[in-house]
């Protein structure tokens, strides 16, 4: 198991809430070393969490396609802060997963959303 500090932050919840396109670099090297991707800390948050509450919707997208849990309060918790671009990465980290919410989708807010996960993971569509 990784080395938590004194508040039960694994590297992977560090790496989490980093600088795009450090964050979902830096999650998916983890995540292929084998982070225990829901691990929780003293907080009760998930690296998942920590992303998401970060707006940092390339690492959310990063830690989704490597098999992070999507818990229905990290769900709610991204609906309620009106973030589209971690919506996105909620709903599978690619293109073409589950329907943004409606609110996503007007005004081109839904493109904008995919926009924002392809360019803070690197991930584009194919």
């Amino acid at each position: 198991a990784a080395a938590a500090d004194a508040d039960g932050n694994t590297p992977l919840h560090a790496a989490a809430a980093a600088a795009p396109p450090a964050a979902a670099e830096a999650v998916a090297a983890l995540a292929r070393r084998g982070a225990a991707l829901d691990a929780v800390n003293a907080d009760g948050d998930t690296p998942l969490f920590v992303a998401v509450r970060a707006g940092r919707a390339g690492a959310a997208a990063a830690l989704v396609r490597a098999g992070a849990a999507v818990d229905d309060y990290t769900r709610e918790y991204a609906r309620a802060a009106g973030d589209c671009g971690v919506e996105a990465a909620l709903r599978g980290g690619v293109p073409g997963g589950p329907p943004l919410p409606l609110e996503c989708r007007h005004r081109g807010r839904g493109e904008e959303a995919w926009l924002v996960v392809e360019r803070e993971s690197g991930h584009t569509r194919a």
